[in-house]
Order: C-alpha cells, then structure tokens, then sequence
C-alpha cells in the first residue's frame, strides 16, 4: 500500500502542476494576449500584433508548435544551402571570366598574373565545393552527393603558366540561366 502510495503522489502531483500550468497558459492568462487585445480594441495597426492575432483565440498544441519549428529550421537550412551554393557559384564564374580574360590578354607579362590568379582562384573553387558538398551531406543529401557536385561544379584543370588559352570544364546542366561575364 506505501508503495502505491508513493508511485500514485508523484503523478497526482504532476497531473495537478499541468492543469495548473494549462490554466495560466490558456487564452488571457498570457501577458502578450492581453495587449494584443487591448491594442485590437484600440484599433491600433501593428505587424506585431497581426501576428500575435494569428495564434490567439487558437489552441495551439505541443505538435504545432514542433511542426511550426521544424519549418523554421527547414526553411533555414535550405537558405543555408543556397547561401554556399551561391558561394561555389560565384568563385567559378570569376574563374570563368578569369579564363576568358586570359584568352585576351596579348601581354605575355600581364597573361601569367593572370594565370596566378586563375589557378589561385582554382583552389579557392576547390574549397567553396567541397564544403557544399559537406553542407549538403550535413543536411541529410547522401546519395551520390560527391559524384553529383563534382558533375554541377567542374574545376578547370591547372593553367600552365605559359598558356595562351584557359583550361575550360563545362559543367551539367540542371536547368536555369546561363551565367555571363562583365568585361
């Protein structure tokens, strides 16, 4: 019987401790609703209040607020992901123009800086994909993801320092624009 006792108090009590902690959550008890409701009677026009709004008068459940996190940490994941996408995107479009500038120069002076910094900017592509294929690995992108990023981003090969023309690598296409160069 003491051991019912004691198993059976502790549930009791936290039975009691959440309808206490229901109550003071429930609509009105929180602070927050409260001033939204009185600046809603006062008619005042807020993008906080609007958004307070949203959840008043609702009940919201322990599973809404983990599906609504888990949008939030989705949507900021994939922004992530662009974000170092971009990254990669960027550092082999200036070696892109960097190769097309290359192709131009007459000066053989002038054409091996600018080879220096094509095969500097080569090592710096390296680096950009290599860490979106990390990142896309860290967000779950396991299937084929090196094979896949090494078609999407190719790296010219190593331009020889006397070289009139730049290595090229085409990479596949997936869709969307063609990017240019500014000269």
């Amino acid at each position: 019987h003491n051991m019912m006792r004691s198993v059976s108090r502790p549930i009791l009590l936290r039975h009691a401790h959440t309808r206490a902690l229901s109550y003071l959550l429930s609509w009105g008890n929180k602070p927050w609703e409260r001033l939204a409701q009185r600046l809603k009677d006062e008619n005042v026009e807020s993008v906080y209040v609007d958004r307070l709004q949203r959840t008043m008068g609702r009940k919201v459940t322990i599973e809404d607020q983990v599906h609504e996190l888990e949008q939030e940490i989705l949507q900021e994941t994939a922004s992530a992901l662009r974000r170092t996408e971009d990254k990669v995107n960027y550092t082999l479009l200036q070696l892109q123009c960097k190769g097309r500038d290359i192709d131009k120069e007459t000066r053989d002076d002038s054409r091996r800086q600018l080879i220096s910094e094509f095969n500097t900017l080569r090592q710096e592509g390296f680096n950009a994909r290599r860490d979106l294929t990390i990142h896309r690995e860290a967000c779950g992108i396991r299937i084929q993801n090196w094979e896949r990023t090494l078609r999407l981003y190719p790296i010219p090969a190593r331009c020889a320092m006397d070289a009139f023309k730049a290595p090229i690598a085409e990479p596949e296409k997936r869709g969307g624009g063609e990017g240019g160069c500014e000269n």
